[in-house]
């Protein structure tokens, strides 16, 4: 928000934005942050899975479809759906239930 202080019209910027504006410019970021989490989840599930620990091999192999489906069509996403899938959301429960909210 640095860049709105200089210029010569703050006022008009932030008159301007609303929710879809802002879903727009931080969609790119959002995505990124779940993929991190994601790739983060999936390396601790093959650590898991190295030491001997269960792992719902199911939920771990949807986990890194859905990894690469995101990586491939993340600079084409124009909408949220994706990072709202009730699917993905439901994978990424099963195999981190304790720390994920419905």
């Amino acid at each position: 928000m640095e860049w709105v202080q200089q210029v010569d019209s703050p006022e008009f910027i932030l008159r301007t934005l609303n929710r879809t504006v802002i879903l727009n410019w931080t969609r790119q970021f959002r995505i990124d942050c779940l993929l991190i989490g994601m790739t983060e989840l999936q390396e601790e599930i093959e650590r898991r899975s190295a030491i001997g620990s269960e792992v719902e091999v199911a939920a771990a192999s949807a986990l890194a479809s859905w990894i690469k489906f995101i990586e491939e069509q993340r600079g084409t996403m124009t909408d949220d759906s994706y990072i709202h899938s009730p699917e993905l959301w439901g994978t990424i429960k099963k195999l981190k239930a304790n720390e994920v909210q419905s």
